[in-house]
């Protein structure tokens, strides 16, 4: 949103290629691959935790070209939403900046003033 690269989404990127994973190889939650747990933990030696692997290099793959074609969507649906809610976040930060805690109206009123002014720039822009 701000054309900078960080770090900080590490953790933020771990949690949704987990997710994404278990979407696909453990719940059945994709139509390529169908309605099957690929993914199987089991306990191992003294209590570790174990992953088995009970499909082809072909399905493996299949897995992963899923699990990437869903984190790309869901990157490319929050790209579109910090786009087209980019004033009222950077009104909303200025806000913080001063006063550091906002209650719900207060944040309606600044998502409200955005939503104005976002509407006051494409008029003129259609003019």
């Amino acid at each position: 949103m701000l054309d900078q690269r960080s770090t900080g989404a590490e953790q933020d990127l771990q949690q949704a290629i987990e997710i994404a994973a278990n979407m696909v190889g453990k719940w059945g939650m994709s139509d390529v691959v169908g309605p099957l747990a690929y993914f199987q933990v089991s306990g191992g030696f003294l209590g570790e935790v174990g992953a088995s692997r009970s499909h082809s290099e072909h399905t493996a793959r299949l897995i992963d070209d899923e699990i990437r074609k869903l984190l790309e969507e869901s990157y490319n649906t929050a790209k579109s939403i910090l786009e087209r809610e980019k004033r009222f976040l950077l009104q909303l930060s200025e806000a913080l900046l001063e006063v550091e805690t906002l209650d719900r109206e207060e944040m309606a009123i600044i998502y409200e003033c955005a939503k104005r002014q976002d509407s006051v720039v494409s008029l003129g822009a259609e003019q």
